[in-house]
């Protein structure tokens, strides 16, 4: 069952497209990767899905509405998004920047029901704060800090979550961490998850499906095999490739520059 698609996507800045002709269908329940170069349209992408900037030309559809039509309030109750960075105002603690998930249900100056705090407490433990809650989010380490934005998009109970580059400027730790808890959020929750990813490794182990982006155009979609061959790295990325299985059976990418400068 398709719950989002892109159809003739066309995406920009001051009528200046980024992303044009994008078009693409996301099974629900699936994990879905954008892979491409720096500045290939990723992140305009995740924030057309999001609804946060409006297509050129084309339209994205959810569950078969278009999301233009969806009133914000209903769409951020559908759709979490986690930014790859993001500066807190105030010195909030954990939990209160979680809790601002419910922002979409209850709005900014109602108090929290008794519905809302069992929700945040349970977007709490599954991203394994309850030991932080009390804590202000500027004294956190970036894995920290990640899986707060993690857990507050869990706070809206999205059915689709959009994380534009989540284990970028993380250490290994924090990395596997991180993405080991989108997959949980998957299988458990039954949620599709978008996420914009920038290591090529990453990608094939944690996603179901990945899109290639190239100049803002898609290249190719597909299982992990197929999508990161050694022809679509040596076109989009110029480097030579081999796609392997590391000890623990895991699809892994090595990579070197190994291009004529001419080509």
């Amino acid at each position: 069952m398709m719950i989002l698609q892109a159809q003739d996507l066309s995406l920009g800045y001051k009528h200046k497209a980024v992303v044009e002709g994008f078009n693409a269908s996301i099974r629900k329940g699936s994990v879905i990767g954008l892979i491409g170069p720096n500045g290939s349209g990723k992140t305009t992408l995740l924030r057309a899905f999001s609804g946060l900037i409006r297509p050129l030309r084309g339209k994205v559809m959810l569950d078969g509405q278009p999301l233009t039509a969806i009133p914000a309030r209903r769409r951020a109750q559908l759709i979490g998004w986690v930014p790859q960075r993001e500066k807190i105002a105030w010195p909030l603690t954990v939990r209160e920047v979680v809790s601002l998930g419910r922002a979409p249900y209850r709005g900014w100056l109602l108090p929290l029901t008794e519905n809302d705090q069992e929700v945040i407490e349970q977007a709490l433990s599954f991203t394994d704060l309850k030991e932080l809650t009390d804590r202000s989010v500027e004294e956190l380490s970036g894995g920290e800090f990640q899986r707060v934005l993690v857990a507050r998009a869990l706070a809206q109970e999205p059915r689709v979550l959009l994380l534009d580059e989540p284990s970028a400027n993380l250490d290994i730790h924090y990395q596997i961490q991180v993405m080991d808890l989108v997959r949980e959020l998957v299988a458990q929750r039954g949620i599709t998850a978008i996420i914009a990813i920038h290591d090529l490794s990453v990608a094939a182990r944690y996603c179901d499906t990945l899109i290639l982006i190239h100049h803002g155009k898609k290249i190719c979609s597909g299982v992990p095999q197929e999508v990161l061959s050694p022809e679509h790295m040596r076109k989009v990325f110029r480097v030579e490739t081999r796609l392997y299985k590391d000890p623990w059976e895991h699809l892994a990418v090595s990579a070197r520059n190994g291009l004529d400068k001419n080509e």
